[in-house]
């Protein structure tokens, strides 16, 4: 947050006091977020070329806005599902639905891991999951 914060209060300032280039018009400083060199607004396309270009810097791959966002509600699945509603908000989603199939998604891939690690972990033992002896069943 720091750095945004920056951004937002020293940075963009000074990008949007820039001289714009001829058929640019103004913006008030605080109606667009991300601007270019030029003072003037980014556009989707432009957006998602930034986007494309540092997801692809910092993690050797490409993120495009799309996945991006479906990383948004997962992570919110994960890390506080109680909250998974704000994930709707957040994305500009009109219900929870929309928001569902990442949220799934990443919400099973928690229990699924537990429940393997704990498997691994009882046949380490010698046990097996049902409590019996190994490869006898259950008694």
């Amino acid at each position: 947050m720091p750095a945004f914060d920056r951004y937002l209060q020293t940075i963009r300032p000074l990008l949007m006091a820039a001289p714009l280039q001829p058929g640019t018009k103004p913006q008030p400083v605080g109606t667009v977020v991300w601007v270019n060199a030029d003072g003037a607004p980014y556009g989707a396309s432009g957006l998602q070329k930034l986007l494309e270009r540092h997801t692809k810097d910092r993690f050797g791959h490409v993120i495009n806005a799309h996945l991006f966002r479906d990383c948004v509600a997962s992570t919110m699945a994960n890390e506080a599902p109680q909250h998974i509603r704000y994930a709707a908000y957040l994305l500009g989603h009109k219900s929870l639905q929309v928001t569902e199939q990442p949220y799934i998604a990443a919400n099973q891939q928690g229990p699924v891991t537990a429940h393997a690690t704990l498997l691994k972990e009882l046949r380490s033992r010698g046990r097996a999951p049902d409590g019996g002896e190994p490869g006898r069943g259950s008694q």
